[in-house]
């Protein structure tokens, strides 16, 4: 095979550390934030034991960082993603300085696990039929994440128990959500 030399590759770049190449679906918007990528991101990370040096970002395993490869820039939702790693996320606009890209240790993609609703691309959008998403798994989600924000969790029985003194319901907060036409919220 002949190569062209008028046509050379520019410096590859090697990037040291455990890395999670994924896409990001739609980070612009809160939802899908959550739903497409932060969700599938933790357990991704859970799943490979990674998440065990935060908040600390010290000691084994902390030397990881995420990689996100679509086109997409950094948006108000970025500091949500960084929760997630210890060092600052990367985006393909991070790595264009180069034509070959390696890491070192690399995870791509993300896990499927918590996936629980389609968008209807190729049948009509509705829940997933016999996902393994159940309210314990985005129970772990909510609470490494309040924790991470520095949300305060208050004490309450197991989510199993089916009645218990209403002293214990101290709600702060009551979001209502109105959708009029669909997929707007």
């Amino acid at each position: 095979t002949e190569i062209d030399s008028s046509s050379r590759l520019r410096v590859g770049v090697f990037h040291r550390g455990r890395h999670v190449v994924f896409n990001r679906f739609n980070p612009g918007n809160l939802m899908h934030a959550f739903h497409d990528d932060l969700l599938p991101l933790y357990f991704t990370l859970r799943q490979n034991h990674m998440l065990d040096c935060l908040p600390s970002r010290t000691g084994p395993g902390c030397n990881y960082r995420l990689v996100a490869v679509d086109l997409h820039d950094e948006d108000t939702y970025t500091d949500l993603y960084d929760l997630l790693a210890p060092r600052p996320m990367l985006t393909k606009r991070d790595l264009v300085s180069s034509d070959l890209i390696c890491f070192e240790d690399a995870i791509v993609g993300l896990s499927k696990l918590p996936t629980w609703y389609q968008y209807g691309f190729h049948e009509p959008q509705g829940p997933i039929n016999d996902t393994r998403a159940t309210g314990d798994l985005l129970r772990q989600f909510v609470a490494f994440f309040k924790s991470r924000l520095g949300v305060p969790t208050a004490a309450l029985p197991p989510a199993h128990a089916h009645s218990f003194p209403k002293e214990h319901i101290k709600p702060s907060l009551i979001v209502l959500l109105s959708r009029s036409i669909n997929r707007i919220m």
